[in-house]
């Protein structure tokens, strides 16, 4: 029961850029639920030009706010707030997105899992707070494919998976000292997640989804949109700050899957959308 006796050495660290209201909602949900006093709350505030970091120090004085210089995104700000906290002395580090609300008693019983299960790390399934669908949480590499895992609301299960979504997660601070931290340079933002939980399971340790703990995050589908026209679709795979950029989809894959990941990508960006927009421009042309 370390953790559930130590709460001092327990940080909550939080990436945020230009998402105030957000922001603010993340942090009053934590008061709500009387864990923003029990807990070391570390915002770290890349640069926005909102007034996120000017409303947080004014609303919340206990919170600690970092800053960063506009060039962290996720990664960047996850390491910034992870290394803060260790050279603090922390234990434990849990991540938690700003768009992501933990219910009554689930940082509580996050804790109790890690006690139970030293040499884990322990994410949170959570759930779209429309639909009640699980939006993010556990990934399997089942198949050659990511598949999420599906599956909640079953008392006392855990899932073992391949990867976690960083929405909200726990860390204890023996895994940072034999792992380290997020690569941030290689994957700034999409895959940041994916890859550092990933590397931590190649390290031996496990990677667990609590499936009867819950956190409400509504699911953000950007980029390749079945909305979207084929052409533009596939300019997301050559825009740098697209979700689907495809230099770091493609390491994020070889990172998962290995060697065979390139072949896993090509199949499942590359190739096919290439098919789709060249089908696409051969019927524009014979409709002329």
């Amino acid at each position: 029961m370390f953790f559930m006796q130590n709460t001092k050495s327990i940080y909550i660290i939080i990436p945020v850029h230009n998402r105030r209201e957000v922001t603010l909602q993340c942090l009053t949900t934590l008061k709500l639920n009387e864990d923003l006093d029990q807990y070391r709350i570390v915002v770290v505030d890349d640069d926005s030009t909102d007034g996120t970091r000017e409303a947080v120090n004014a609303q919340f004085p206990q919170v600690i706010v970092l800053e960063g210089d506009g060039n962290l995104w996720w990664t960047g700000a996850v390491k910034m707030g992870m290394k803060y906290a260790y050279e603090q002395g922390g234990e434990l580090f849990i991540l938690l997105n700003d768009d992501c609300y933990p219910q009554m008693g689930t940082i509580s019983k996050l804790l109790k899992k890690i006690d139970e299960n030293p040499n884990s790390v322990i994410g949170v399934q959570c759930l779209d707070p429309k639909s009640k669908e699980p939006s993010y949480g556990g990934i399997l590499t089942n198949n050659n494919k990511l598949q999420v895992v599906k599956i909640f609301h079953t008392f006392n299960s855990m899932t073992d998976c391949d990867a976690l979504n960083g929405n909200l997660l726990a860390i204890p601070r023996n895994i940072v000292d034999k792992v380290g931290f997020p690569d941030a340079k290689r994957f700034p933002h999409h895959f940041g997640d994916f890859v550092y939980t990933n590397r931590i399971k190649k390290e031996g340790y496990k990677l667990f989804l609590c499936n009867d703990i819950v956190a409400l995050c509504e699911y953000h589908y950007n980029g390749l949109s079945k909305k979207s026209s084929q052409f533009n679709r596939f300019q997301e795979l050559f825009t740098p700050t697209s979700q689907f950029y495809w230099k770091t989809e493609m390491k994020g894959y070889i990172e998962l899957f290995g060697i065979k990941g390139i072949i896993i990508y090509l199949h499942k960006r590359c190739l096919l959308s290439s098919l789709k927009v060249i089908f696409l421009l051969l019927d524009q042309k014979l409709t002329l």
